[in-house]
């Protein structure tokens, strides 16, 4: 075929009765990361800044489709905390916790424990809570 000219990847092409309209970046994507990679398995980082006072972030990385639990601990095995994460919260990597326990009363300075269940896996870290 005389004329033929292939869709570039991320093109629109829009075809009328009266012509073909082309935007070549459309849909194109742009990232500054040299590579995007998808986790296969969950994965745990480590909470910073730590030792804390305030806050602390707690970093992840979760296959979207997996059903995932944050649950903290203080260093006695009491269960402090405990949150499913949403879609939105995985696919942004990282949760910010501030020292108050599920009921809402703000948690004594120590030493904590940070539980991550997803899937079959578990991963734990350390953090410290200093007032």
């Amino acid at each position: 075929i005389d004329g033929w000219e292939p869709i570039a990847s991320g093109e629109l092409v829009v075809i009328k009765k009266d012509g073909i309209n082309r935007y070549q970046a459309f849909g194109l994507m742009q990232n500054n990361d040299q590579e995007i990679t998808v986790p296969k398995y969950p994965e745990l980082y480590p909470a910073y800044p730590n030792p804390f006072n305030g806050q602390v972030v707690i970093p992840f990385k979760i296959p979207s489709n997996n059903k995932t639990l944050i649950s903290i601990y203080n260093i006695a095995g009491n269960n402090v905390y405990r949150k499913y994460l949403s879609t939105k919260e995985k696919e942004t990597g990282k949760i910010i916790w501030r020292p108050e326990g599920n009921a809402g009363y703000l948690l004594p300075s120590g030493i904590y424990i940070v539980k991550m269940i997803s899937d079959k896996n578990t991963q734990t870290s350390k953090i410290m809570f200093i007032k």
